[in-house]
């Protein structure tokens, strides 16, 4: 078994408050776990208006497969106009 961890450090484009910054990152983190049915937390930057950063983890047999699924993730945050990814990290470990 596989098990892929990542964290995406964004940029808030489209952001004046606190409280625009979490509509804007719960819907993505939303849209992510639903449709990947990854973990998914906000991992750092909290009280940063203009900053964020997510983490997603996921596990699967084939290290193939963890791939797939990040560059599905990959494309959906950067196809997401209110943010901009800044770093990306990403850790693979095989847990036998």
């Amino acid at each position: 078994m596989f098990v892929m961890g990542c964290v995406f450090k964004l940029r808030i484009l489209e952001s004046g408050s606190l409280k625009e910054k979490r509509r804007i990152i719960k819907g993505l983190m939303e849209k992510i776990r639903n449709r990947y049915r990854v973990s998914v937390v906000e991992a750092g930057a909290q009280d940063l208006w203009d900053q964020s950063e997510i983490g997603c983890a996921f596990g699967a047999n084939h290290a193939q497969d963890l791939e797939n699924r990040l560059e599905k993730i990959l494309q959906l945050v950067e196809t997401t106009p209110q943010v901009e990814i800044v770093e990306m990290v990403v850790d693979t470990i095989k847990l036998d």
